[in-house]
């Protein structure tokens, strides 16, 4: 395995299975070790004698609670991936690239977008920060569900037209 790792270190497909291969050593031996606990994957708030579900600071104790966490945690989630789909190769294929020597808006116009996007992205990796050191598994199934539409969605348009081996 190791070889071929190395005979073909710039294919995808070895870098995203050796990604997944390892992440599933990890979660074995989290679970081998009990790192993750029954409260890690539990769904619904605390059962007696159970850790409570905290939330940036906030104790959670209703279903109703959990469930719009996991509504914000799927939304935020969807909203960010679009964004970054979007944002990110516009930075890297218009600001950024030398080839570029027409940007469609003013210079103003550019540092305003980039400043906000900077500017409220820290705001939302604080609150989503916040939402993985809960440790709650059920907040966190959302963002992964909502990760994979957007990231599908993207990618299908930008291989539209593409033609395929």
């Amino acid at each position: 395995m190791l070889y071929n790792i190395f005979r073909n270190w710039n294919d995808p497909k070895t870098a995203i299975y050796t990604y997944v291969f390892w992440t599933i050593i990890v979660i074995m031996f989290g679970f081998y070790f009990n790192i993750f606990t029954k409260e890690f994957i539990r769904i619904g708030p605390a059962k007696k004698g159970e850790k409570p579900v905290m939330f940036m600071g906030q104790e959670i104790k209703t279903n109703k609670e959990i469930c719009a966490i996991m509504l914000y945690s799927f939304i935020n989630q969807l909203i960010s991936n679009y964004n970054g789909s979007i944002v990110s190769p516009w930075r890297t294929n218009i600001i950024q690239d030398p080839k570029t020597d027409m940007i469609n808006m003013s210079k103003k116009s550019l540092i305003y977008l980039t400043n906000l996007d900077n500017i409220f992205g820290w705001f939302n990796y604080i609150i989503n920060l916040a939402m993985i050191l809960t440790m709650e598994m059920q907040f966190i199934i959302p963002k992964i569900f909502a990760s994979v539409i957007i990231e599908n969605i993207s990618n299908l348009r930008y291989i539209a037209d593409k033609k395929f081996a």
